[in-house]
């Protein structure tokens, strides 16, 4: 280059601390000047922080939160079906204890109707407990009598 200074299309030469005389950073196609500088994002869809890159990941957690979550209604629905497997016979054992007291009770009302001051004394007890006894058996479904 020329130093004439009265040359009016050669721009002076500036001190730069890049060492580029002209003035201008050394910038790549990338963005990126070199000198370890990061690169400007060249659109605003491309970093983390776009709303696209964030619904997608919010979308993603809340696909994971709901198939956990399914996935421990399955468990406990599992536990759930056993613990009522495992106690189906003792309802049934209750069942028919219910049934075999409740045949006494009415046995025993018979026998008080009767005059029997034995049980005429126990149905009484029971009726101050509050414990009422039915003197018709109840009409079980599906069942017939002994």
């Amino acid at each position: 280059m020329s130093t004439d200074p009265t040359s009016p299309a050669a721009p002076p030469e500036t001190a730069n601390p890049y060492g580029n005389p002209q003035g201008r950073s050394r910038r790549s196609a990338s963005g990126s000047s070199g000198y370890g500088e990061p690169a400007a994002p060249e659109s605003a869809g491309a970093g983390l922080g776009s709303p696209t890159t964030v619904v997608l990941l919010l979308a993603l957690a809340l696909a994971l939160w709901f198939g956990f979550q399914s996935f421990q209604l399955v468990n406990e629905r599992g536990l759930l079906r056993t613990a009522h497997a495992n106690q189906e016979q003792t309802v049934q054992t209750a069942t028919k204890l219910r049934a075999q007291l409740d045949g006494i009770a009415r046995e025993t009302k018979k026998l008080a109707d009767a005059g029997n001051p034995n049980a005429k004394l126990l149905v009484d007890e029971l009726q101050k407990r509050g414990v009422t006894i039915n003197p018709n058996p109840p009409a079980a479904a599906g069942t017939t009598g002994p």
